[in-house]
This record gives C-alpha cells, sequence and structure tokens, in this order.
C-alpha cells in the first residue's frame, strides 16, 4: 500500500517505499548512533569512559524522544498532534502484540520450563516473567529469543533489544519499579535499578532518598525484610527525637514565577521566597531557580506553607523540625507502596502502616511546637538551669552555672578546664571546616565561611552548629565566676 492508517485514528501516512519522510530519517541517523554508544559502553572497562558514553547514548535517547514531544505541541519548531496521537496509537498497538506474541510463542508445552506471563508493559519496553524454576542462564536464552520473536513480527525498522535479567523484582505501579539487573549470566553480582521512585526525584528530601535506596537493598539483595522493618523504624524514632542530620530534610523545589500570587494556590516555596524577599535577605531566590526549605513545628492547623522555613534560619533560631510531617508527608508515601507488596498482611495481623510507623520504635522525645503549640501550660513553664559539673539544678533567677558544691576546691578548675578543652575541640573543627571552604573557593572564602548560605554544601549546617556550640561555650565561661 502506498500508505498506511494510524490504528483508531484515521491519521494516514505515506509509506517508506514511496517517499521517505524527513522525521524517520533523523530517528534513523539518532537511534543508529546511540547504539553505537550502548555497544561501545558495554566494551569500555575504564569507568570514567563508561561514564562518559552511557551521558552520551541517554542524550541520544533524549534527543529522539523529544520529537514525540515537539509534535504534540499546539505551537513550536514542527507542531504536528497527528503525528503525536499516531506514535501512542502504534506504541499501544505494538505492545499489546509483542504481548501476544511472547505469550504464544513461549509456553511451557514448546520448550519453556513455564508459560511465560507478560507483566508490565510502557512506551516502548515489555516485562516478562519466567516463573522460579527458570534458571539465570535460562532466563538470558528466552529473553533473547522473545526479542528475535518480536522483532521478526514488526519487520525493520522496528527491533526489540533484549536487555536485562531482573532476579529479583518489585513492581509496585506503572512506572514505578525497582530490581536487581544482571546484564548477564556470569555477572557476579546484580545492580539495584530503580525507575520512578523517590531515589531519583530531586522533590523529596534527602532522607527519603536515603531510606528508599537502603530498604531496597536490605529487601532486594540482603534478602531480609526484617532488618529493613528495624531501619524504617529506628529511622522514625531518630526523627521525631530531633536527631536527624538536618541536611536529609532540606526540600528543594524551582521557583517558576515571580511572586506568591502569581501561583493558583499557595506554595511552600514560593510563600517562603516572598518571606526572604521582605526580610531582605541577600541571597533572595529569583524565578527559575531552586528555593531550599525545611518544615517546622508550629501550632495546630498551622498550613504547610505557613511552616516553611529557610533551613539556615531554621537553624540559627532553633525552630524546632516538625517531625510529623516528614513521616506523614515524606516517609510514608513511598515506604508504604515498597513494603506492601512484600509484607502482605504483616505479622500478626498487624497492617504494614502500624508495623513500619507505630509502637515504641517510632515513639520519641516531643520537643516544643513554635507559635503556641505547646499546650496551655506550656506558658508557665521554665526552663531551669543545671550545673555545668555535675548537672544538678540550680536555683532559679541566678546567674552562675556552677552549683555550690562545685564552686570550691578543685572542682570549680575541672569544669574550667573541660570546657576549655571542649573549646579547644571545636576550635579545631572550625578550622578544618574553614580549610574545606578554601579549598572549595580559594583563599577568599574566610568571609564565605560565616555568609555562604549553600544549603547542599555538606558540611553547611555542621559550620552553623559548631559556631553557635563556640559562642554558647563563650558565654559560659563568661558567667563563671571564679577566685583563684
Amino acid at each position: 500500500a502506498d500508505c498506511e492508517e494510524a490504528p483508531g485514528l484515521g491519521h494516514r501516512f505515506v509509506s517508506a517505499h514511496v517517499r521517505r519522510g524527513l522525521l524517520p530519517m533523523v530517528l534513523e541517523e539518532l537511534l543508529a548512533a546511540r547504539a553505537v554508544a550502548k555497544k561501545e559502553m558495554k566494551s569500555a572497562g575504564d569507568p570514567q569512559t563508561r561514564a562518559v558514553l552511557d551521558g552520551r547514548q541517554l542524550a541520544l535517547k533524549i534527543s529522539a524522544n523529544s520529537v514525540y514531544g515537539f509534535t504534540g505541541m499546539s505551537v513550536g519548531a514542527l507542531p504536528c498532534q497527528a503525528i503525536a496521537a499516531s506514535v501512542t496509537a502504534y506504541g499501544r498497538q505494538m505492545i499489546e502484540r509483542a504481548r501476544e506474541v511472547i505469550e504464544a510463542r513461549l509456553r511451557g508445552d514448546l520448550g519453556c520450563e513455564e508459560d511465560a506471563r507478560v507483566i508490565y508493559g510502557d512506551t516502548d519496553s515489555v516485562m516478562v516473567a519466567l516463573g522460579p524454576s527458570c534458571t539465570m542462564h535460562r532466563a538470558f536464552e528466552i529473553g533473547r529469543q522473545a526479542a528475535e520473536f518480536v522483532s521478526r513480527e514488526f519487520g525493520p525498522p522496528v527491533k526489540l533489544e533484549f536487555e536485562k535479567v531482573y532476579q529479583p523484582y518489585l513492581l509496585m505501579s506503572k512506572k514505578r519499579y525497582a530490581g536487581l539487573a544482571w546484564p548477564s549470566p556470569d555477572t557476579p553480582g546484580g545492580q539495584l535499578d530503580v525507575k520512578g521512585l523517590e531515589v531519583v526525584r530531586r522533590d523529596w528530601c534527602p532522607l527519603v532518598r536515603q531510606v528508599v535506596h537502603r530498604c531496597l537493598r536490605l529487601l532486594l539483595q540482603e534478602r531480609s525484610a526484617a532488618q529493613a522493618v528495624a531501619y524504617v523504624q529506628e529511622t522514625v524514632a531518630l526523627l521525631r527525637a530531633g536527631r536527624t542530620d538536618p541536611r536529609l530534610l532540606v526540600i528543594s523545589k524551582t521557583l517558576a514565577r515571580e511572586g506568591a500570587e502569581s501561583y493558583a494556590a499557595r506554595q511552600a516555596h514560593a510563600e517562603l521566597a516572598e518571606r526572604l524577599r521582605q526580610r531582605g535577605a541577600a541571597s533572595t531566590p529569583q524565578a527559575g531557580e531552586r528555593v531550599s526549605y525545611v518544615l517546622v513545628a508550629a501550632a495546630a492547623g498551622t498550613p504547610a506553607c505557613d511552616r516553611a522555613e529557610d533551613p539556615a534560619y531554621a537553624l540559627e533560631h532553633d525552630l524546632p523540625i516538625d517531625a510529623g510531617y516528614y513521616v506523614e508527608h515524606q516517609l510514608k508515601p513511598p515506604l508504604l507502596r515498597i513494603f506492601r507488596p512484600v509484607l502482605g498482611g504483616a505479622e500478626g495481623g498487624a497492617p504494614v502502616e502500624q508495623r513500619l510507623f507505630a509502637g515504641d520504635a517510632a515513639r520519641g522525645v516531643a520537643r516544643a511546637a513554635q507559635g503556641g503549640g505547646r499546650g496551655p501550660l506550656a506558658a508557665f513553664a521554665r526552663a531551669r538551669q543545671k550545673c555545668l559539673r555535675c548537672r544538678a539544678l540550680l536555683p532559679p533567677g541566678g546567674g552562675a552555672v556552677l552549683c555550690p558544691d562545685c564552686r570550691g576546691g578543685d572542682r570549680a578548675g575541672d569544669a574550667v578546664l573541660a570546657q576549655a578543652a571542649g573549646l579547644r575541640a571545636t576550635e579545631e573543627e572550625v578550622a578544618q571546616l574553614l580549610g574545606q571552604c578554601m579549598r572549595c573557593e580559594g583563599p577568599g572564602a574566610c568571609s564565605l565561611h560565616e555568609s555562604c548560605v549553600n544549603v547542599d554544601c555538606p558540611i553547611f549546617f555542621r559550620r552553623v552548629q559548631v559556631t553557635q556550640k563556640i559562642s554558647t561555650t563563650e558565654g559560659l565561661f563568661r558567667r563563671l565566676r571564679l577566685d583563684w
């Protein structure tokens, strides 16, 4: 035929034997270059060379995929929505036909150990379950056969390539899966491969990525659900106790437009950018930049957009982190998606959520909430100072830092020497941190050590913490009234 019709749409295209299209020629060139890059990447022995080739093949893949994107736009360089709609229609048809071919040709009565079953198909790929009795070498043989059957069914230029074997494999939902990928049957160990989960997305705090990645390793590599559950319980307990590294709690989102009023609904990062602008902060975010923030505790019912705060400001003013928000809105959604298929009903009939996030392991030290969220009696509570040496409670209203028993004899001197030793160690750490800043920014980093606001820096929060520790220790020295 001189033309082909897109399935279910009625769009017709001239066949290649009549005239080759412009976009097919561009795509064939991009796909051929990507195939060369992937072949060179597999044979590359140097990790750096392999990384460069991996970046090249990924760039070529994105360039090829962008053809679908710009044809689907209503305006642009080459808008043609009929092409974009036909791509998806052909994709659906080809995935369905690939499933039929695979399940018809790879059956137990035709030489396979078990009937092959297509469990997932998306865009340009299908995933086939072969059953627990299938060995790794046999899985690779069947995978190559399946790719050959489907490629023969469609003919050139369509070619289905066998890519890898997953063992084990965890499919949570569409475009969300993880597994140990084996590129060859003789590979000593599978590599953890994660798609669509929070471990590869930037709109979740680093704590989520760290916990999800660790849980997947425990579940898929160590094959220990008990260790994964214990790790989640420990992480939640540390978070509620306020002992989590602040750097892991920073969330960042791109400020798409100037001004909080330009958004249809209130957004936490946009509201914070407006507050920073009103404070006159030197590093006020501009449109197109990412805004970093943490969620601090506040009165019950306070919207999240009003609890978002600049990480440096929260640390300097000792604002308590809203652990409940991070547990409910950051940790729970991804972890429940992972653990529900694995744990099922959990032990003793306890729901998965209760096993992970409730119980003694999840109870932490309650911190006072900012802005009147501590309860009606909190306004009448006053913190009592403790002796610098023996930690005994001191009388209220006094300016002393030592109790009467520790002021006399050698005890006062011991307290001073202990504080001096701690101060010296802190000052040495400050010098080390300043050295890291100088290696990063050069000799002019002396002032940057105090004014830098890059929360992505691995030593950012530690710099602020040691500075506060020195200030507190120096204040204690000024309050020490000793008669030598």
